[in-house]
């Protein structure tokens, strides 16, 4: 029985919520992702976000939605999923942030994200 939140507490209801959530993720067809989690001694709080995953297996972020309202407006043709070569590194744009005025295209490369300016991207279309 908890008598107390503590870091480790949380980081294993945590787990155990992230598990239940990903099963019902795979029988609804969603991605279910945990963040910000908040707690103090006698309470917690978790967000989880729901995303459509589409048929080719990609989930539909906030960020890849706003990448397709956005992109075409400053010129941009790649679309979500595409990837390009700079300096022998591979990126492949994941979505965008329309509040990040100097950085508003997400990229992956190693499994990091990356935060890329408008004419960073544009060059390598």
């Amino acid at each position: 029985m908890i008598t107390s939140f503590d870091r480790q507490t949380i980081r294993t209801i945590n787990a155990e919520v992230a598990e239940a959530l990903q099963q019902i993720g795979e029988r609804h067809g969603l991605q279910i992702d945990l963040s910000g989690t908040t707690f103090s001694p006698t309470n917690f709080t978790t967000k989880f976000t729901c995303a459509v995953v589409s048929s080719d297996g990609v989930a539909q972020t906030r960020e890849a939605s706003d990448y397709d309202i956005y992109a075409p407006i400053h010129g941009v043709t790649l679309k979500v999923g595409d990837s390009f070569t700079h300096h022998g590194e591979t990126y492949t744009i994941i979505g965008w942030k329309p509040r990040s005025q100097k950085f508003p295209i997400l990229a992956t490369r190693g499994g990091r994200t990356y935060k890329l300016a408008i004419p960073f991207v544009k060059m390598h279309q």
